[in-house]
């Protein structure tokens, strides 16, 4: 509780304690309002209610208020879940105020208080037995404060940890079908991003239409589940012979992409390498009409074989030394033969090598979140 100066303050602090009747109360007050906290301490004595009590050094400063605030809350969460501590603002001046409900949302309080009534025309205090107690339930600033969090989240691409972020909470109605939806689409492109493509076109499948209407997700949503359509029936088929599947060659170069931005290099060339060996796979397919059952540059030597004037092949072979200093970077990466870390350098050499050999070609299903399309 904040503990201001003046006549009848005490009044309305003993009205809030005891309507919420607390086993603990801790006084923020300043140098002035020394001798109001006496006067209460007597009460909640009588009321068998411990209490302590911090003195401010500024009661001006809502930086100072808010760290003290903070530091407070730490020392009782030592003793007291969450949802056991409740904030009072009834009185002191504004920074005091603000900075308790600053540190109090910040720190997820569920409870937020403050005692009105009819004031005083002379100076606009309270009147004594006119009090009534107004309880804040800031539910929605917190969840506001939970979308910016998933947004990050999801936007960095760390699904599962957003997804774990919102499946923890119970959320009002007015966000309530938000999270329903963030839910939905943190596990599909968590799913997505693991080429699990059957399981995120499902997820996505039960995406709450009513919600999505008139909102840019929901062209963003079909045009991702027509994707995952065609990815996930390239998977299923067992040959990869023709240049449709070049789709999945896309597919694991953006994932690639995404993990480069993330600054995990080693996992990027694995997904490259794999990309490289696949756009050869399906050119083998076309000139032997069966799937390969060597190496990379053995499949790239049999087909400049069968067929001296492939494309690839030559394109390949016109930077051959540039694409074997690459193999041998992923060759003695840790997450292939040897035990070397992948430079960024590497990374987005190899990107460039694989993208001579794709058409152009446009990506844009993994969107960013807007959190003000969303609050």
């Amino acid at each position: 509780m904040t503990v201001g100066t003046g006549r009848n303050v005490a009044d309305g602090l003993l009205f809030s304690i005891d309507k919420q009747n607390p086993s603990l109360v801790v006084f923020l007050h300043t140098d002035s309002s020394l001798s109001t906290v006496e006067k209460l301490s007597k009460e909640l004595s009588r009321l068998d209610v411990s209490m302590d009590s911090f003195e401010l050094s500024d009661e001006n400063d809502v930086q100072h208020c808010f760290e003290v605030g903070c530091n407070i809350i730490k020392r009782l969460l030592k003793e007291f879940s969450i949802d056991d501590i409740g904030a009072d603002y009834t009185s002191g001046t504004k920074a005091m105020s603000a900075g308790l409900v600053l540190a109090a949302a910040s720190f997820g309080i569920k409870q937020i208080s403050y005692v009105h009534g009819e004031r005083d025309s002379s100076v606009g205090r309270v009147i004594s037995g006119t009090e009534q107690l107004r309880v804040l339930k800031p539910s929605v600033v917190l969840e506001v404060n939970l979308i910016r969090q998933f947004a990050n989240l999801f936007n960095n691409y760390q699904f599962q940890s957003a997804l774990n972020l919102v499946s923890k909470y119970s959320f009002t109605p007015k966000y309530e079908k938000t999270f329903t939806f963030f839910k939905c689409l943190a596990e599909a492109f968590d799913a997505w991003d693991k080429f699990d493509f059957s399981k995120a076109l499902d997820v996505l499948k039960s995406c709450d239409k009513k919600f999505l209407k008139g909102k840019m997700w929901n062209g963003i949503v079909e045009k991702s589940k027509q994707w995952l359509y065609r990815l996930k029936q390239l998977k299923e088929n067992d040959v990869c012979e023709n240049d449709d599947f070049i789709d999945l060659v896309v597919e694991l170069v953006e994932n690639a992409k995404r993990r480069k931005e993330q600054g995990v290099y080693d996992d990027a060339v694995a997904r490259c390498y794999r990309a490289l060996e696949l756009i050869f796979q399906i050119e083998y397919g076309k000139v032997f009409g069966k799937r390969t059952e060597v190496g990379l540059v053995e499949t790239i030597e049999e087909i400049g074989e069968r067929d001296p004037g492939n494309n690839k092949v030559n394109v390949f072979l016109s930077r051959k030394d540039k694409a074997f200093g690459l193999l041998y970077v992923r060759n003695h990466s840790i997450l292939a033969h040897g035990i070397d870390t992948v430079k960024e350098r590497s990374l987005t050499d190899f990107l460039t090598l694989i993208e001579t050999f794709l058409p152009e070609y446009q990506y844009s299903y993994f969107k960013k979140i807007d959190v003000i399309d969303f609050i």
